[in-house]
């Protein structure tokens, strides 16, 4: 395996991930520079992936002729990718102002829409053309289907003089192509929050048009349907942006989902807790094994878990206690208020 790439230091951090690669297309859908207001280089970054290994150590095939690797009927738990991005002359010439100082990172971004996975690799500053390595590895628990992958060059700071450049932090100078993991990953009890979308006003199973989600619990693992009524909270729900409206409004209505999901994921397992132990379904255990440590502690066993849940669940005095726990690992898993101060910068600057 290729060595590590440099560490990235604590001041000028960016969060690549950040980055909406749906923000710079124009209307017939293919890259433009011309949609931004600055200087953009939408296919400036050239990069290849220089080895593909699972944690078993296997190098899974790549598609002939096209930007593709297929992890399809793979054994693996983890796959860690080694990337050459490089700034070619050109590019660099096109992005950094003659005069004036602009800095820059870079670094490679990837998502996975079926499991809302957004994420980045570390990322270096750079300063003149040049090629630089990354790794990311990805859990197979974190994807299903296919994850995208991008590498991207970013402002961090720019002085005033730097006329028709990137100023401001977060702006976008350069981009590489998409490649494609492919993954078809099922649901697991993992990553169990793959909502489906159904009209409640057509189906009396459901509830009534006022709600937002429905868990079905009839169904293993347990089904979450989101009402279709509500068309614009859908079509928000379902975008792949990564910056502006769109993705501030996503992840606000995401942490509204999952502060009502989880909780009754985590209480439906737990009622199944007997004094001879825990629940038989798979994903049941997944949900509390998936709690255990933000609400007991990450030196809890699994059994040991099992025990507190069932004296929390049958202790009205405990009970309480248990639910304020529940909300607290929810709310920490989110960030809502990093993702609610998003979405009021953006209403503050409208």
């Amino acid at each position: 395996m290729s060595s590590q790439p440099e560490e990235e230091p604590e001041t000028g951090e960016l969060d690549l991930a950040s980055l909406d690669p749906s923000d710079f297309r124009s209307r017939s859908g293919t890259l433009d520079a011309s949609a931004l207001p600055h200087k953009h280089a939408p296919e400036g970054l050239e990069w290849e992936i220089q080895s593909c290994e699972t944690d078993g150590g296997e190098e899974p095939p790549r598609e002939p002729s096209t930007n593709e690797i297929s992890l399809v009927d793979e054994d693996w738990d983890s796959v860690t990718l080694t990337i050459n991005v490089e700034l070619p002359q050109w590019s660099y010439d096109l992005v950094f102002p003659d005069q004036g100082e602009l800095t820059a990172r870079i670094g490679v971004v990837y998502w996975c829409r079926q499991t809302i996975l957004r994420d980045r690799s570390n990322t270096v500053e750079i300063s003149e053309p040049g090629t630089k390595e990354f790794e990311v590895t990805i859990p197979r628990e974190d994807v299903r289907q296919s994850l995208k992958i991008q590498p991207a060059l970013v402002c961090v700071e720019c002085t005033e003089d730097a006329e028709d450049f990137a100023t401001q932090p977060g702006h976008r100078m350069a981009e590489g192509e998409v490649w494609t993991v492919k993954t078809d990953l099922q649901q697991t009890t993992q990553n169990l929050l793959q909502p489906e979308t159904k009209r409640f006003s057509e189906d009396s199973d459901f509830p009534g048009e006022d709600h937002l989600l429905f868990v079905d619990f009839d169904r293993d693992p347990p089904a979450l349907y989101l009402n279709g009524d509500h068309e614009r909270v859908v079509a928000a729900l379902d975008s792949d942006a990564y910056q502006g409206w769109d993705a501030a409004v996503r992840d606000v209505a995401y942490d509204v989902i999952e502060s009502e999901f989880w909780p009754q994921m985590l209480l439906e397992a737990a009622s199944d807790i007997t004094d001879s132990g825990g629940p038989d379904e798979a994903w049941k255990q997944g949900v509390i094994e998936k709690f255990r440590e933000p609400i007991y502690g990450e030196d809890t066993s699994y059994e040991e878990a099992l025990d507190m849940l069932r004296e929390d669940l049958n202790s009205p005095s405990r009970l309480a206690r248990l639910i304020q726990e529940i909300d607290d690992a929810v709310q920490s898993r989110n960030d809502s208020p990093s993702h609610l101060k998003t979405l009021l910068d953006l209403v503050d600057n409208r």
